[in-house]
């Protein structure tokens, strides 16, 4: 549950700069604040946090995080930055206007960083879903890949299997998942993947909110 907020109908005199004092604005810069904070408590709250847990994570003050985020006080563009970084968001998802009928985004078969998790398993980590607190990813295995090393995270994970077969170790069980099939289950229990059949496989991971473990690369222990 999150804590109590001011209500965005709280009255303000003029909005705040970052040392408190009230100074006027610029429509343009009144117009920014407003879709900068909107922006900052949709991420929050799409993620479950408190403002606290903002506030703390990004080295802001509470009370200043939630005049930004009624669009009642100015930033820097530091600042700016130190949110974007804590929400793993890019800079300009923050600041650049949004607009209706935005054309579709298309993403090559090229885009997002590709991490190894295991020999014969790779992920491409999509740049999108950010802004909604998820984080998307291709995973291919190649036949008779070796099972990446069990991870648990805080969240929700749910896969989807594009093609082949494959088996989710959840815990001290195994799970065979076919073509079309799909899996949701709690991430804080350790959990991996691997391809024991002859074909490559590949499927879909979205996990809620985003972890940075997702993008450990695989170290192949040394031969002696």
């Amino acid at each position: 549950m999150l804590e109590n907020e001011p209500s965005a109908t709280d009255p303000v005199d003029e909005p705040a700069g970052e040392d408190g004092r009230r100074r006027p604005r610029s429509q343009a810069s009144l117009a920014l604040a407003h879709v900068l904070g909107a922006r900052l408590k949709r991420l929050r709250v799409n993620r479950r946090l408190t403002l606290q847990e903002v506030a703390t994570g990004a080295d802001v003050s509470y009370s200043f995080l939630s005049m930004l985020e009624r669009g009642h006080a100015d930033v820097s563009l530091a600042r700016v930055h130190r949110l974007a970084t804590f929400f793993g968001v890019p800079l300009s998802e923050l600041l650049i206007e949004e607009y209706e009928g935005a054309k579709p985004r298309i993403i090559d078969v090229d885009e997002g960083e590709v991490v190894e998790r295991a020999t014969g398993m790779a992920l491409r980590l999509l740049p999108v879903g950010r802004s909604l607190g998820l984080q998307v990813a291709h995973v291919r295995f190649e036949p008779h890949s070796q099972p990446n090393q069990p991870v648990s995270h805080d969240g929700e994970d749910f896969f989807w299997v594009l093609s082949g077969e494959i088996v989710l170790i959840y815990g001290a069980e195994e799970y065979v998942l076919k073509t079309g099939q799909s899996v949701f289950y709690s991430g804080r229990v350790h959990h991996g993947f691997v391809n024991r059949g002859d074909e490559p496989a590949e499927m879909l991971s979205v996990t809620t909110p985003p972890y940075s473990g997702i993008a450990v690369t695989y170290a192949p222990e040394s031969v002696t």
